[in-house]
């Protein structure tokens, strides 16, 4: 390895030795390697040096008068862990150049110096502090990935726990006014339907933040019967009609599983998977364009599935992006260019409608798989085992 030029521009060298013109030609020769460097001519003074600005290596002469070169070895490293150690020794006193590592050293230079292994020796210690400044910076990354995380469980319970109860009691009050509220002018009837609408779309919006926080802390809740294919897609068809609101769209539904097949699942939250997969897709897709949902079977070495193809004509995921989409609070287009509404082209929302499909295929002991290409549409399939 190369010691000079950009390899080193940020690091720094102190030399400490009592001889002058060791010290001032080892200075200079580590100057033109393009470190920046200090000397002192005593350990005293090497550790003063050291406490006004700690640099990242110090080249030190294991025998000078008052403080020794192993006496800079303990105090630097007690003091600052980060700086790497090199001692200086001759022959005749190697066995002190090895106790110096065993007290924290990171290698011995042997006199008079070689500039070969001056220069192997640095080299090794400049590789060996990159890899301590990237493993640090690691750590340092993963310490904010996991607050991060931690926030997110943290406002994933705070919010269902304080929004949950609310919203629920308007959306009540708000369709019960509805109902007992008929003779009103229709101007403001019309106000109240929206009001509902709004409420309607509060409590589907906190019961997702409800579903998710579960997934946070323990597995999604299912409750599995027997059912057979016909029941979701009737459960499916439920739904179609809320995702072509206000929308120019080709929806279809093809049931190719033989009516005799039964699959042991929870109807209601594999009918709310499959619901979220169709609104991402009439969000992605532009009217005039066609949404298919297909329901058919497949083979593995571990038994038959029921798959839930859900293929439209939208704008389709980049590769890089495919793995993401079911993070929660992940969209993939920029949201600062939705609309509102979770039905429209370009639709928006939390972002936690792919995280929890997912979670209740996995509760099944299934999953989802992916394909896209951008301009090309996409193809979610939901599997669940036959068993």
């Amino acid at each position: 390895m190369n010691v000079s030029g950009s390899s080193v521009q940020d690091l720094s060298v102190l030399v400490i030795d009592d001889d002058a013109s060791v010290r001032e030609v080892l200075a200079e020769y580590l100057r033109d390697r393009g470190f920046e460097c200090r000397s002192e001519s005593c350990g005293e003074l090497g550790l003063v040096a050291l406490g006004r600005s700690p640099c990242d290596i110090v080249i030190t002469d294991l025998r000078m008068p008052g403080l020794s070169g192993l006496d800079v070895v303990r105090m630097a490293r007690d003091r600052w862990p980060d700086v790497e150690v090199i001692v200086i020794t001759g022959y005749a006193t190697i066995e002190d150049g090895v106790e110096a590592m065993r007290q924290g050293a990171y290698d011995f230079l042997l006199k008079p110096l070689k500039i070969d292994q001056l220069d192997a020796i640095l080299a090794r210690c400049v590789e060996w502090i990159r890899h301590k400044r990237s493993h640090a910076e690691l750590q340092e990354v993963n310490r904010r990935l996991l607050e991060l995380s931690h926030m997110k469980t943290k406002f994933l319970a705070v919010t269902d726990h304080e929004l949950r109860t609310p919203v629920t009691a308007l959306d009540g009050m708000l369709q019960f006014l509805l109902r007992k509220t008929r003779d009103l002018p229709e101007d403001v009837r019309t106000r109240l339907e929206q009001l509902c609408l709004v409420s309607r779309r509060l409590v589907d919006l906190v019961r997702g933040i409800h579903d998710l926080a579960q997934c946070r802390t323990h597995q999604f809740p299912v409750f599995p019967d027997w059912t057979d294919a016909d029941a979701v897609a009737r459960s499916i068809l439920l739904d179609f009609d809320i995702a072509r609101f206000n929308r120019e769209l080709r929806l279809t539904l093809r049931q190719e599983v033989p009516r005799d097949v039964r699959v042991r699942a929870d109807l209601h939250r594999l009918r709310q998977a499959v619901t979220e997969l169709v609104q991402n897709a009439v969000k992605a897709t532009d009217d005039g364009g066609c949404v298919d949902v297909r329901l058919t079977l497949g083979d593995t070495p571990a038994g038959g599935r029921l798959l839930v193809v859900v293929t439209d004509t939208g704008v389709g995921i980049p590769t890089t992006e495919q793995e993401k989409i079911f993070e929660a609070f992940y969209e993939v287009a920029d949201e600062r260019h939705h609309h509102t509404s979770k039905h429209e082209f370009g639709g928006a929302g939390l972002g936690i409608g792919l995280s929890i499909a997912l979670e209740i295929a996995r509760a099944h002991g299934g999953g989802i798989d992916v394909k896209s290409e951008p301009g090309r549409g996409s193809e979610f399939t939901l599997w669940v085992p036959l068993v």
